[in-house]
């Protein structure tokens, strides 16, 4: 249900939009993030630039990357999950979950035997879990 801005909504979205999260802001307001995005697009704070990102918080990010999901270290940092998706593409962190089947895949090649009747093939997750299934190979015979 639609409600009116009260001056005090509005004082808090000026104060804090593009410091703190769209979602965040509308947790606390009690308002739905896309109404908070319209009513800064309506006030002109749509343009606000993200606060540019720490020296500390960079480090932050680069030594919990793998070891936290992406969504608790924007917690962590105060950053939504999209910003802090973004930073680690900038920082060239990303791994994405082609790469890692690749990855796999080109491993289990490598490492298992040609004449191995059964071959591993396996899928990444988002968040790394590694699941591995068991396929049958039919063997060709070729005669001379």
């Amino acid at each position: 249900m639609r409600r009116p801005w009260t001056r005090e909504e509005i004082e808090f979205l000026r104060e804090y939009y593009g410091k703190i999260p769209a979602r965040e802001i509308a947790e606390k307001l009690g308002r739905t993030p896309g109404a908070v995005r319209a009513k800064a697009r309506v006030l002109g704070l749509s343009e606000l630039r993200a606060r540019p990102w720490t020296r500390e918080e960079i480090e932050t990010l680069k030594r919990l990357y793998g070891e936290v999901r992406q969504r608790e270290l924007g917690k962590i940092l105060h950053r939504s999950e999209h910003a802090v998706r973004t930073k680690l593409y900038e920082l060239g962190l990303t791994y994405t979950t082609k790469d890692k089947v690749r990855e796999l895949r080109k491993y289990l090649r490598e490492s298992l035997e040609p004449t191995e009747a059964a071959y591993l093939a396996g899928s990444v997750d988002g968040g790394g879990t590694i699941t591995l299934m068991l396929k049958r190979r039919r063997r060709k015979s070729y005669r001379e």
